[in-house]
């Protein structure tokens, strides 16, 4: 309910991540771990809205919700990036079927 008022989400978790982009937010991808939340934004090329732990700092994330306001190709593939996560969480839906 709170992610679906949400304009923008600065996430750290995954699960958060993947909420915003379902729900059509613009969506800043921070990690701290391991190349998940890279590789999930590369995927939907959303990359530019990804930042590494180590290079965050109060311009770096200003610039990169500004960025995220003033991209209109965020809007245009809102419906594609739904579609993108859906497809995604079958394939592993299937996968942990067939492994039990």
């Amino acid at each position: 309910k709170e992610y679906s008022s949400c304009e923008t989400i600065c996430g750290m978790r995954m699960h958060s991540v993947i909420f915003g982009l379902k729900l059509g937010c613009k969506v800043i991808s921070i990690s701290y771990l391991g190349p998940k939340h890279k590789g999930i934004m590369r995927s939907l090329n959303l990359e530019k809205f990804h930042i590494d732990l180590e290079n965050l700092c109060e311009q770096v994330l200003l610039r990169k919700i500004y960025q995220a306001f003033s991209d209109q190709s965020v809007e245009e593939n809102k419906k594609r990036i739904g579609q993108f996560i859906d497809v995604t969480n079958e394939r592993i839906s299937k996968s942990l079927v067939r492994k039990n």
